[in-house]
């Protein structure tokens, strides 16, 4: 990460120009929020990248490795399906599952990590948490795109029967993590306590979102409990969307996850007016 100093300057100076005054037009406040979330951007990707050169390899190295180790135990374990190809059915759901809980977890983070630039008028706790999911997104779409291509390239079978419902279904789990990572942020700065435990709700959700099995090889005893899950609905929908021949579990649905994506955006909204000025005071 560079030096605060030098970091903060180059962020305020760039919000800064958005709210001078140009004698041909005032600028909106669209303009001058843009403007303040591409400096953010910029913060991020120098402070994930840029003193640690390894940082971009390992953002490919992470689910790389979960498709190696999980791909090569469950070809000893199982017979292959012939609706699908393991590897490309695990980074199907492998893939949104850690863009999913990226999001969570950095904007849970991100208060913390620019609460010095919140005493500067520019710039609003709302601007880091679009920042930070942006950077997720692109740092995710890349290296799916890089081991999409890899499977490819290795004669997997990698086409999407349904490219505009894989494309809802993506989007729609972004935009219930983003609601789910700002609720989160509040309540980590109401109670710090709760940080740590937030935290780790993403380790056991690992392994009851259907990310390594399909959900009818989950026990059908407590199958009706995880359906609660809007992330088993989501990768569920994924995988659904990608292969020809994937049946979707009784249950399933679009619906349900934009009633969570809605109930989900009402109570992160309602803690953030909360606690906008908390965050900007401290």
């Amino acid at each position: 990460m560079l030096p605060r100093p030098l970091t903060q300057s180059v962020i305020v100076q760039s919000a800064a120009l958005s709210t001078n005054y140009n004698p041909m037009r005032l600028r909106s406040p669209l303009e001058i929020t843009r403007s303040v979330v591409f400096a953010l951007v910029l913060r991020e990707m120098r402070g994930r990248f840029g003193r640690i050169r390894l940082g971009a390899v390992w953002v490919i190295l992470e689910p790389m490795s979960h498709m190696i180790v999980l791909g090569t135990i469950m070809k000893l374990r199982s017979a292959a399906s012939p609706s699908y190809e393991f590897l490309v059915f695990l980074l199907m759901g492998l893939a949104p599952f850690l863009l999913y809980k990226n999001i969570v977890l950095k904007l849970m983070g991100s208060v913390e990590a620019n609460k010095s630039l919140f005493s500067y008028k520019q710039i609003q706790p709302a601007d880091a948490f679009f920042a930070r999911t942006i950077v997720e997104f692109c740092i995710s779409s890349i290296t799916f795109l890089i081991l999409y291509i890899a499977l490819t390239w290795y004669g997997y079978s990698t086409a999407i029967t349904d490219p505009i419902a894989w494309l809802f279904a993506i989007f729609l789990g972004i935009a219930f993590s983003f609601a789910l990572g700002i609720f989160y942020a509040m309540l980590a700065e109401a109670i710090p306590e709760l940080r740590t435990l937030l935290s780790l709700t993403f380790m056991p959700l690992y392994l009851l979102s259907g990310v390594i099995y399909p959900i009818n090889r989950l026990p059908h005893s407590i199958i009706d409990y995880l359906l609660w899950n809007p992330y088993l609905h989501i990768i569920d929908l994924i995988r659904a969307a990608t292969f020809k021949h994937y049946r979707l579990y009784p249950g399933v649905s679009f619906e349900y996850v934009v009633k969570c994506t809605i109930v989900a955006s009402f109570a992160a909204y309602a803690a953030y007016r909360v606690r906008k000025y908390r965050l900007m005071s401290l």
